[in-house]
């Protein structure tokens, strides 16, 4: 801030303020809460009696997964929103994000998702869901993917829980395509009753996203980022390339 009041210091003057509160230390608290948050703050801000008519609010942030919901309270208020890092595949979308921007480089999940699935021209897809106690990136992701591959055109026929015993029979009636959003360690469990139903003889794809370690985002190496795909029982499909977290192009082949 004192870099851009010098740079600016003849025709703006820049004020902040941090909003944030320590009972919110997880992304799905914050998404939660935010616009909550923002309520309180706005409110008690612009019923000030000195506040001037020629000020600019901006919203500034890194964000998690909170920015659709950031996006959603400002949006109304015509404030711009610039986050950092977080973005959404409807950030495209100007008519229910008019004030958002991003400065993030990168494609979402949700993008890779929609490159891959609109490459290999799958447009029905169902969803393998994870169990509560999964990891939390795997909530994040399923949370997030059903909204954003609607706006992309792909059909979410159908969704359930890992683990439930009328899984496969429920995909077979409703789609040839899945999409294993749960832990990897229990996708071997769903091929073998794959199998043993006679589903795996080309008609069927079964995808799913294994994390692997992304130093490019962040030098802890116990981060990881779900973008490697591998694709069973797919007898059409070569290869599809779309860019990972590092901007670089990654390509899957079967």
């Amino acid at each position: 801030m004192e870099n851009v009041r010098t740079l600016y210091q003849d025709s703006l003057t820049f004020d902040h303020i941090y909003l944030t509160d320590p009972a919110y230390s997880r992304c799905l608290t914050v998404a939660d809460n935010v616009q909550h948050l923002l309520a309180r703050w706005y409110y008690g801000y612009t019923s000030r009696q000195n506040r001037s008519d020629e000020e600019i609010i901006a919203i500034v942030t890194t964000a998690c997964i909170e920015s659709t919901k950031i996006s959603q309270s400002t949006a109304s208020r015509n404030i711009l929103t610039i986050t950092s890092l977080d973005k959404d595949i409807s950030i495209r979308n100007r008519v229910s994000n008019p004030t958002w921007i991003t400065a993030s480089p990168y494609m979402t999940e949700q993008d890779v998702y929609c490159c891959f699935l609109h490459y290999a021209n799958w447009t029905d897809v169902f969803l393998v869901l994870p169990q509560p106690g999964a990891r939390q990136w795997l909530h994040l992701i399923s949370r997030t993917l059903l909204a954003s591959l609607k706006l992309c055109g792909i059909r979410v026929t159908g969704s359930q829980i890992v683990g439930t015993p009328s899984l496969l029979r429920n995909f077979v009636r409703e789609s040839r395509v899945i999409l294993f959003l749960a832990e990897t360690y229990s996708f071997r469990n769903l091929l073998l009753e794959a199998s043993a139903m006679n589903i795996m003889e080309g008609e069927h794809v079964l995808i799913v996203a294994e994390d692997f370690r992304d130093t490019n985002i962040t030098r802890n190496t116990s981060t990881y980022s779900p973008f490697w795909f591998h694709c069973v029982n797919n007898s059409r499909l070569q290869g599809v390339s779309c860019r990972d977290t590092s901007g670089h192009e990654r390509s899957w082949r079967t």
